[in-house]
């Protein structure tokens, strides 16, 4: 599937199916223009009439509810082939919502075939098993993908390598969570049977205070854990390497937001002595490494905190209930950073059904009125001043404790090439599969 916006070099909206995006009444009225001649995987044509009868079927979603532009279209507007007009209820920055991978990707009508709606993207539907696998060919060309599902559930990570080594797969690759395991990326590549490849990421890992907590209200206690986060060592020992120390809410990636100007807060008065709660998923690894370490990071810096690690069912009754003080929180990345991310993560929860079911990470005075300034903003000349605002307002009270960037990480076959990892982590060119005839390899060359 394809948007009608993609995130381009610099974190910001670029072309896809969508030529242009021009506003009227300080964005509160949007006219888009669409690449002419795109078809559907069936045929039929991905036109202006298509992408409103996909914006009002995404509309129709109440999981939806968590993006803005759901809630504030009031009306698409066909006025030919390749141009439709948004009318809103309020300004806001639209193109920043059309590049949201899922609810905006446009999708066709529905198949009576079993497969899932056509796209418009270069890989077209074969077969779906959602069980097993998915069956993907390239539009015009000779070429098979094969999406294959290998269960990681429990911590099982080695199953995903054992998987790569067994040749069941040809490629592990991230997504916008470390999927593949860290700590054997050295020796699956040490062999020279298998090539690691990694690039800058655009997901922030942090920690978030509980905000009904005598701990986690205290601004005061915050910056004590903010000032004793050692991000070096938490890259080098938790993350072994393939991460990067992040002091920001969101990534470098995201060009427009601000670097940190965040001091040392310590008042050097007495520390609580209650002792504090970071909880961790017991069944992620790296969870578990990464809280490990901060806790011994704390208790260095003269606070004492326990590390609590929860079975999935137990972390979500814990988080409803509370009796945690800390926990580890994750970053959408790029496209849904910052705009999706700042609404979801620092302002009150809608009430309405939606797929976004995590609580936010903080919501608080001033910060949630600036939050909501900036997102009626549609001009993006207005966003450098506001996410500096932001910013200052979060390292202030310390609200949340950025860590770092987990780099982006592939590790294939040595007969795959051309794999290309980008910033945006819901995004891949999965490559292709090569052989070197025998009488042209080296000795050894496999």
């Amino acid at each position: 599937y394809e948007t009608l916006f993609k995130v381009d070099a610099d974190g910001r909206p670029g072309p896809a199916l969508a030529l242009s995006a021009e506003p009227a009444e300080h964005g509160r009225i949007w006219t888009i223009t669409l690449r002419p001649d795109v078809r559907f995987h069936d045929g039929r044509p991905c036109d202006a009439a298509a992408v409103a009868r996909h914006v009002e079927r995404w509309r129709a979603d109440p999981a939806h509810a968590w993006v803005p532009a759901t809630r504030l279209i009031e009306e698409v507007v066909v006025l030919d082939a390749v141009t439709l007009r948004f009318m809103l209820s309020s300004p806001h920055a639209l193109p920043h919502d059309l590049m949201l991978v899922n609810p905006t990707a446009v999708a066709g009508a529905p198949r009576n075939d079993g497969l899932p709606p056509p796209g418009t993207g270069p890989w077209r539907f074969v077969s779906v098993d959602l069980a097993d696998r998915i069956v993907l060919e390239r539009a015009g060309a000779s070429a098979r993908l094969e999406l294959v599902f290998v269960s990681a559930h429990g911590g099982s990570a080695r199953a995903l390598t054992a998987a790569l080594r067994a040749g069941r797969v040809d490629v592990l690759a991230d997504d916008y969570l470390p999927l593949v395991p860290r700590d054997e990326l050295w020796d699956l590549t040490v062999t020279g049977d298998f090539v690691l490849e990694h690039v800058a990421g655009s997901t922030v890992t942090l920690l978030a205070f509980a905000p009904d907590s005598p701990l986690g209200g205290d601004a005061d206690w915050r910056h004590r854990v903010a000032d004793a986060v050692d991000r070096l060592e938490l890259v080098a020992e938790a993350e072994l390497g393939f991460a990067d120390p992040c002091d920001t809410l969101f990534a470098p990636a995201v060009t427009d937001w601000p670097s940190a100007a965040r001091e040392a807060r310590n008042t050097g008065g007495p520390a609580p002595t209650r002792p504090g709660l970071l909880l961790v998923d017991q069944e992620s690894p790296s969870e578990v490494r990464v809280g490990a370490l901060l806790v011994r990071q704390f208790r260095e810096a003269g606070l004492t905190v326990d590390l609590a690690p929860a079975s999935p069912i137990e972390y979500a009754r814990k988080l409803a209930e509370g009796g945690w003080d800390l926990r580890l929180v994750r970053g959408w990345g790029l496209p849904y950073d910052p705009l999706a991310t700042l609404r979801a993560r620092f302002m009150p929860p809608t009430g309405a059904l939606s797929a976004l079911t995590s609580p936010p990470w903080f919501v608080g005075e001033p910060i949630t009125s600036r939050v909501e300034e900036t997102l009626a903003a549609a001009d993006p000349a207005h966003f450098a001043e506001a996410f500096s605002a932001i910013q200052a307002l979060l390292d202030d009270v310390a609200a949340v404790v950025p860590l770092f960037v987990d780099r982006r990480v592939a590790v294939h076959r040595g007969d795959v090439e051309g794999l290309r990892l980008g910033h945006d982590p819901y995004r891949l060119e999965p490559g292709r599969r090569v052989s070197v005839p025998r009488d042209a390899r080296e000795p050894g060359q496999r």
